[in-house]
């Protein structure tokens, strides 16, 4: 049986927005003196 793969970006630019959106996020965070923790599945 075939696996399937969940992905939350289908092409570079979404790779992209991903990885921008994410870097606000850690900026911000580190701003605020915050700590950020990153989950996976």
């Amino acid at each position: 049986m075939a696996s399937t793969t969940t992905c939350w970006f289908v092409d570079f630019d979404g790779c992209t927005a991903l990885l921008e959106e994410w870097g606000h996020v850690l900026t911000e965070a580190a701003r605020r003196g915050w700590s950020a923790v990153g989950l996976s599945h």
